[in-house]
């Protein structure tokens, strides 16, 4: 692998190689003028490292090595070690939690100590420096390494065998897969994959997918509506709460909106680092895609037209366990971000020539089915930002609006995995919030219940009688649907009779007169239009805003009513 200066090297190794000097890792440094390796002899582990001399490095290496006591059991267990400088100046070696140190001292194969410091020395910012190479399993030529390096070579009598995973370099994540698709490695060969067999006589119930999470460990993907280790349990998802691994698959954009599109999301993250919204065009990582997340607690906007991306870093780092709204519009090249209350948005331009949006595939809310068939300028901008690399969301999420629509995070997914209820929220339970009546519509950290006709209150705990009820009073958030036939369809007449079409028609008004006052309304469309006086049965009641008094979009009505309506037609319609 390549990687800047090595400080601190970590991963977890299973052997099925304990003789007799089998090669784990080696690395030799020309920034740090130091060298390493870590070698399984006898059952025991073996920390050697060379520090070289920066003014004299021909005549002052000091060599050094740590035999930790751990002796190794039976083979296919896995062992955790972790070594290299430590913050006090002295190396370390970390076996299973275990941790020895050693301070600097002379050479016992008889090479002088340096004149100058050495340990001490100043070390530039590992993150700064041109790369260097690691070798983790061994050696690709064992007899030219030990020629190069006999001081370290004379302990080795061959590669390691048996399997790596979690590597870590500098506290940060490395994929052990070959560059330049999905990995990190430079080179390797001779190797299969230590997960293949995780899965094997693994049962998920419910159509749940058994996932390999590492090469002992494996994780049922469980359907939308399911839970547990094999997903047997049913659950009701009221309100999504997503787990780093989950996600929900929705239509998306698509073709919708290729030259101006908007987004609204109300969130709630527990960790500071996830991928929190993407849609993209193809799954060859290349091409158009959008993409939402949060790296190291700040909003992160990136996407692409074709022929180039836009990065966005929004300045503030967001309060965990807290809720958050962001607002986005895509105008052409232009980008425009705002955050919670802000007015003035953050801007931002993509490269190139092309102005429009091309999404072909679904978009996903909280993850990605498959993180290695997100666009590679997605992973280009988060490597070295997060160290383990990206991962899903983690939090809760409440509202998702495209292009001025609300999305129904439930009703209308396509499909989701893993995932949970966010109980941390009222209406994560709308049963007990709403005495199980209501539908409870999360605003925020808050909460409202839509009550159905007949109840009221702030939990629908109110009862109220609608048989002999002749005024509808409506409190700003109500609203009666009524469904008939001679309500729902107009039938206009052409003056030659031969012309039958439907349609709607709007007119604006102002009333001038004081609000207490009742006002009589009637509406007519022309002489040939015949209205039947009948009694209009209520089809759906309930206190959410839609069109009547109302509208289920504020932009499309931003005020609230606060009106009470009285006709012979209304007896049984009330809602307060």
């Amino acid at each position: 692998m390549r990687y800047a200066q090595a400080s601190v090297v970590s991963f977890e190794f299973r052997p099925t190689c304990v003789a007799r000097g089998c090669l784990i890792v080696y690395h030799s440094s020309s920034i740090s003028s130091k060298r390493f390796s870590l070698t399984i002899e006898d059952r025991q582990l073996v920390y050697r490292f060379v520090r070289t001399g920066i003014k004299n490095p021909w005549n002052s290496e000091t060599f050094q090595e740590i035999h930790h006591p751990l002796l190794m059991g039976p083979k296919h267990e896995w062992i955790s070690v972790e070594f290299g400088d430590g913050d006090n100046g002295r190396e370390f070696f970390t076996v299973n939690g275990d941790k020895k140190e050693v301070l600097p001292s002379p050479s016992v194969f008889g090479y002088k100590t340096p004149a100058g410091p050495t340990l001490s020395e100043p070390v530039p910012d590992p993150e700064s420096q041109p790369m260097e190479y690691i070798y983790f399993g061994g050696h690709p030529n064992l007899k030219h390494f030990k020629e190069f390096d006999n001081l370290l070579g004379q302990f080795v009598y061959g590669n390691f065998a048996g399997c790596i995973q979690n590597i870590y370099i500098n506290h940060r994540h490395y994929d052990p897969r070959r560059k330049p698709f999905v990995g990190d490695a430079v080179e390797g060969y001779g190797l299969s994959d230590c997960a293949e067999n995780v899965c094997y006589g693994v049962h998920c119930e419910n159509n749940g997918t058994c996932a390999a999470q590492s090469g002992t460990t494996y994780e049922c993907q469980c359907p939308l509506g399911t839970k547990g280790p094999h997903c047997t349990s049913k659950q009701e998802i009221n309100l999504p709460l997503f787990t780093g691994r989950s996600f929900i698959e929705y239509r998306g954009l698509q073709d919708t909106s290729r030259s101006f599109t908007t987004l609204t999301l109300v969130f709630e993250p527990t960790h500071a680092d996830g991928l929190i919204l993407y849609e993209g065009y193809s799954y060859d990582r290349r091409g158009d895609f959008l993409a939402i997340l949060l790296i190291g607690g700040h909003v992160v906007l990136l996407y692409d037209l074709g022929s180039g991306t836009a990065y966005l870093r929004h300045g503030k780092k967001l309060l965990l366990n807290a809720w958050h709204t962001i607002n986005l519009w895509i105008l052409g090249r232009k980008g425009f971000l705002t955050l919670n209350d802000e007015v003035e948005p953050h801007i931002v331009f993509s490269t190139g020539d092309l102005v429009q949006l091309t999404l072909a595939q679904r978009l996903y809310l909280g993850g990605h089915p498959d993180l290695d068939l997100t666009s590679a300028y997605l992973s280009d901008h988060v490597e070295g930002h997060i160290s383990q690399g990206l991962t899903g969301f983690r939090g809760c999420i409440q509202e998702l609006q495209i292009n001025g629509q609300p999305v129904a995070l439930i009703d209308d997914a396509i499909r989701g995995i893993n995932v949970a209820n966010c109980i941390s929220h009222p209406c994560g339970n709308p049963l007990s919030i709403c005495n199980g009546h209501g539908e409870c519509v999360p605003q925020r950290a808050g909460f409202q219940c839509y009550c159905p006709l007949g109840r009221s209150g702030i939990q629908c705990q109110g009862k109220m009688p609608t048989d002999r009820a002749r005024q509808a009073s409506f409190e700003g958030s109500s609203y009666l649907e009524y469904m008939s036939e001679d309500i729902m369809t107009i039938r206009l007449v052409s003056s030659a009779g031969a012309n039958n079409r439907t349609g709607t028609t709007g007119y604006g008004f102002n009333i001038l007169e004081p609000e207490e006052y009742w006002h009589r309304i009637n509406i007519s469309i022309g002489p040939a239009i015949q209205t039947q006086k009948v009694v209009r049965k209520i089809h759906h009641t309930s206190s959410r805003p839609l069109h009547p008094l109302g509208s289920a979009e504020e932009s499309w009505y931003p005020g609230e009513v606060f009106k009470c309506i009285n006709s012979e037609k209304m007896r049984k319609a009330y809602v307060d």
